[in-house]
């Protein structure tokens, strides 16, 4: 009974990923469609329009400055992605809600953030001078050091798939208007303008702050390119991702999500002892 039981869940998992896969590439095809009526109506060619300015890659590389991690807005995660944040705590899903959950909004779980003031000692004129401290909030999985992720494994598509959000890559200005100062770069110039030498080749980047965010990865002189096919597998995920995400108000009861999950922690435990 045990295992028509289990034998039940996979297949019902099975089948409603086949239904998003469906629906999923139902929307691209459609917003495909979409874009040749926008680029026919302005006089474009579809190709023309439907090729983006990455085609043939983008300079990115992770810092580990952790400055995403400190900007202002939401992490949100779904329920699938809260069951794994749920495994890899090894707490019950009840105390990860009372613990690092602010809200349950129709199955998705919006984190918690926590309160922050960081210093930095840096280099000027040869001189080691503190720069001034900076109160903000950021992630509550940042590790005080304000760099390292402690779910990096776990972390949700959300914080997984930046900076190739839409809202970045579908824009070269938007792109490289992301791209900001190196953390000390932007401290040198905030203490003594004058100890940094203008950059005559490029225009200079603009500072992070916690309002606006940005990216010390991008276009960094030493990034990698990254292929374009890797851009477009973020994006979609992100996009995908936008989509399904309960932007009414509508709640749901934290029972409900804590339900669900207890299901998919159960199944996962029974097919390892089928193992």
């Amino acid at each position: 009974m045990q295992l028509l039981t289990l034998t039940a869940v996979i297949l019902s998992s099975i089948l409603r990923s086949s239904s998003c896969y469906s629906t999923y590439f139902g929307a691209i095809h459609l917003r495909s469609r979409l874009i040749e009526s926008f680029a026919l109506s302005a006089g474009q060619s579809p190709i023309d329009a439907a090729v983006p300015f990455w085609s043939d890659g983008l300079r990115f590389s992770c810092t580990g400055c952790g400055r995403c991690c400190q900007t202002e807005g939401e992490v949100w995660l779904d329920t699938n992605e809260f069951s794994s944040l749920v495994s890899s705590l090894g707490l019950p899903p009840e105390d990860v809600l009372d613990i690092y959950a602010q809200d349950v909004v129709a199955g998705w779980v919006k984190l918690k953030s926590k309160e922050t003031t960081t210093d930095a000692m840096i280099a000027v004129d040869q001189q080691e001078v503190l720069s001034l401290a900076t109160a903000g909030e950021q992630c509550i999985f940042l590790e005080s050091d304000g760099k390292l992720c402690t779910i990096y494994t776990s972390r949700p598509v959300q914080c997984r798939t930046y900076p190739y959000w839409p809202s970045i890559v579908d824009s070269e200005a938007a792109w490289a208007n992301e791209a900001v100062s190196s953390l000390a770069a932007s401290l040198a110039v905030e203490i003594n303008p004058s100890s940094v030498e203008p950059v005559t080749d490029r225009p200079l980047k603009r500072q992070w702050t916690v309002e606006d965010g940005g990216c010390e990865g991008i276009d960094h002189l030493e990034s990698p390119l990254v292929s374009p096919i890797t851009i477009h597998r973020n994006r979609q995920l992100y996009e995908s991702y936008h989509w399904s995400f309960p932007h009414s108000n509508v709640g749901d009861d934290k029972q409900k999500l804590l339900s669900h999950v207890d299901v998919m922690q159960r199944v996962v435990r029974s097919t390892r002892q089928w193992v």
